[in-house]
This record gives C-alpha cells, sequence and structure tokens, in this order.
C-alpha cells in the first residue's frame, strides 16, 4: 500500500478519497475472503487443533434490545474477575457499573473451592459497594420483590464445549475446578 501523506495533496476530500480507494475491494476480492473465511469456519469446527478452533453452541437466539430487568454478570479471565450490574432498559439502551477483581496465580492453580469461595466473596463486595437500585429507581421493576434476587450469569474467557444448554466442558481448564459439581447446580 502506497503511503498517503498530506503533504502531496491539495485539499483533504483529495486525502480521503485516496484512502477510500485503497481500502476498496473489487468484487471477486471480497468474495474471495468470504471464501476463505467461511474455509477457516468449517476446518475450525471440525477439530480443536485448528489456528481458528471453534465449538458448536446451543444457543439459538440472541437478545434483540427489548429485554428488560436488572442482572449480574461474572467475567472470568485469565488475569482478573469482573463483576457487573446490568440494568436493560428495554429500549436497546443500558446501564452498566462494574468491578475488576485481580485473579491470583494461586486461585487458579489451587483447589476449587478457593476460587469459587472469592467469586462469592467479590460478588459480595460488589453488592456491598454497589447496592442495586431501589424498586423507585429501577424502571424496569414493577414491585419491590424483584429485588430479593438478582439473575447470575457467568462468562469464563476461555473456550468451553457447550454440551447442552446447561453444562459443558473446557478442555483448558483445570480438571479439580471442572469435577465440583456442586458449583454448577
Amino acid at each position: 500500500m502506497a503511503s498517503t501523506s498530506s503533504y502531496f495533496y491539495k485539499d483533504p476530500q483529495s486525502v480521503l478519497s485516496d484512502i477510500d480507494h485503497q481500502l476498496t475491494l473489487n468484487p471477486s476480492t471480497l468474495l474471495g475472503l468470504v471464501k476463505a473465511f467461511l474455509d477457516e469456519f468449517r476446518q475450525g469446527l471440525s477439530n480443536y487443533n485448528h489456528p481458528m478452533a471453534m465449538i458448536p453452541t446451543f444457543v439459538t437466539g440472541v437478545p434483540d434490545g427489548t429485554e428488560t430487568g436488572t442482572f449480574l454478570a461474572l467475567d472470568l479471565g485469565g488475569t482478573n474477575l469482573r463483576v457487573c450490574e446490568v440494568n436493560l432498559q428495554g429500549d436497546q439502551t443500558f446501564s452498566l457499573r462494574q468491578q475488576k477483581y485481580k485473579v491470583s496465580d494461586t486461585l487458579k492453580t489451587g483447589e476449587a473451592v478457593a476460587l469459587f469461595d472469592y467469586l462469592a466473596a467479590s460478588v459480595d463486595a460488589f453488592l456491598t459497594s454497589h447496592p442495586p437500585l431501589s424498586p423507585k429507581e429501577d424502571r424496569s421493576s414493577s414491585n419491590a420483590s424483584a429485588h430479593d434476587f438478582l439473575p447470575l450469569g457467568l462468562t469464563f474467557s476461555f473456550p468451553v464445549e457447550q454440551t447442552a444448554l446447561n453444562s459443558g466442558k473446557n478442555p483448558h481448564l483445570d480438571e479439580r475446578i471442572l469435577r465440583e459439581e456442586r458449583y454448577w447446580e
């Protein structure tokens, strides 16, 4: 790709037009890229040892933006645990409050009980420092009993082979954690 410098152009539109020209693909090139992506996806779905390994899902629908309510979300990654409160407004908008908590190497490699105790303590700390909205503040709630519990979702930031809508296996996560079935009920 040729370099683009404003020093070689008489006006800003010429710079933008040149960049646009350099980034525009002809239809045959675009179709070739689509075919290459689809081939990679097929290979990735066929086995785990492919560079673009993918795992099929049992999830058959996605939100459409009309959902309402307040939910807790946990995102457990390689370095951090993120605890979030998400308030869906029902009009394709949402509010989000979140806090990150460091996940030590000891927690990642130790006993499952210690990791799950840490997750629970982090949720407790979050809810203590970020109390759920009162029913007056929560416009998606029709009564105070909606705050007796908050639905919670957990995301692992690494692959999980889904075996059903509510269960799965992770080939990379320590088996001691996965064997602790009492945490997944």
